[in-house]
C-alpha cells in the first residue's frame, strides 16, 4: 500500500495561525448590601456574605485561572452603599491577583 503525504502550503498554515482568539469577557461581581454590618457579593453563581465569608470568597476569585480578565464590580448608588462595602470589595479582589477592575453604580430600584 503506497502512503500520500499531503503538505499545507506556508499560506495554509499563515491563516491557521492568525485565527482570531475569542478574549473572555469580564467577570461580573454584584454587590448588594443586607444591613448596616454585612454585604453579600456574589461571583460565579455564588453568594458570599462579607465579611463573615470574607476567606472564602477571597479563595473563590484566587481559583480562577486568569487573573488578566477585566472585572466589573456592580453596586448600588454611592447614596445606598457606604464606601467601606464598595472599597472593602475592592481591596479583596485586587488581593486576589485582578488588576482590571471597573466600579458601575446601579441606579437606585423603582
Amino acid at each position: 500500500m503506497k502512503r500520500r503525504a499531503t503538505l499545507l502550503s506556508s499560506a495554509m498554515v499563515g491563516a491557521i495561525a492568525a485565527a482570531p482568539v475569542q478574549a473572555p469577557g469580564p467577570i461580573p461581581i454584584r454587590i448588594e448590601i443586607a444591613d448596616d454590618s454585612t454585604c453579600h457579593v456574589t461571583v460565579g453563581g455564588r453568594t458570599f456574605v462579607l465579611p463573615d465569608q470574607r476567606d472564602a470568597f477571597v479563595a473563590a476569585l484566587r481559583s480562577m485561572p486568569d487573573k488578566t480578565q477585566p472585572v466589573v464590580l456592580s453596586a448600588p448608588e454611592p447614596a445606598a452603599a457606604p464606601a467601606r462595602y464598595i472599597g472593602g470589595v475592592l481591596y479583596l479582589v485586587q488581593s486576589a491577583g485582578f488588576e482590571k477592575i471597573t466600579v458601575v453604580n446601579e441606579p437606585p430600584a423603582d
